[in-house]
C-alpha cells in the first residue's frame, strides 16, 4: 500500500516524506486542493 499526503507547506512536506509519504502533492490551498507542481 503506498501512502499518500497533501501538504500545504514546504516544512509539512519534509516531515511527511521524512514519516515515509510514498508520494506527496504540494498545494496551494486548503479550501481548493489545486497543487502547486506536481508530486514530489
Amino acid at each position: 500500500m503506498l501512502l499518500e499526503v497533501a501538504t500545504f507547506s514546504i516544512e509539512a512536506a519534509l516531515i511527511a516524506a521524512k514519516a515515509g509519504a510514498d508520494r506527496i502533492e504540494l498545494c496551494s490551498s486548503p479550501s481548493e486542493g489545486e497543487s502547486l507542481r506536481g508530486p514530489v
